[in-house]
């Protein structure tokens, strides 16, 4: 090799260092595969001092490398999406639900406020938010729990008859309007 060829394999090398060729140890480990299937355990309601638990499933999806969606939330099935932070924790963002008739009032929001948080240990993963319901000239806050475990890695599987965590919110929240 000439002195001349060297230095141009020299140069294009600290080129493309430079630009990150070469190295992709840099991305990020997915940990999405560690939340995604379905979950069933016990949820629980606060609204203006009253509280109420049962048993219900969250169904959560992957939307890409370390984001995840928590389905059935809304009355159209959708739910919040939640950036995962570690193999252990995830961050909820919040969520307006299209409104929907709740007991007798025809138009509903829901909303998830943003900053919710899970936590996954020993195999079980408990979630807490906070949001509000708005109809009818009404405004209610809430907060939530979930504490489950996952009984399938497919998100669609039934393994019992349980309501999800939204049909839950949903049956308290027709008491109020």
């Amino acid at each position: 090799m000439t002195r001349a060829t060297g230095t141009a394999v020299l140069i294009a090398s600290l080129v493309l260092a430079g630009c990150g060729g070469g190295d992709s140890s840099s991305s990020p480990t997915d940990y999405s595969g560690i939340f995604v299937g379905r979950w069933e355990g016990l949820s629980s309601f606060t609204f203006g001092g009253q509280s109420s638990s049962s048993q219900t499933y969250i169904p959560i999806t992957s939307a890409g490398t370390n984001s995840v969606v928590l389905r059935e939330f809304c009355g159209d099935g959708t739910g919040p999406r939640a950036e995962i932070l570690s193999s252990s924790s995830l961050h909820i963002q919040g969520l307006t639900c299209p409104a929907q008739a709740i007991g007798t009032c025809a138009a509903v929001t829901f909303v998830v406020n943003p900053g919710g948080t899970g936590n996954l240990a020993n195999g079980q993963l408990a979630i807490r938010f906070s949001g509000s319901a708005t109809g009818c000239g009404q405004t209610f806050s809430y907060t939530s729990t979930f504490d489950g475990q996952r009984t399938s890695t497919n998100p669609q599987a039934l393994t019992a008859e349980l309501g999800t965590v939204g049909a839950a919110l949903e049956s308290e929240l027709a008491r109020s309007f």
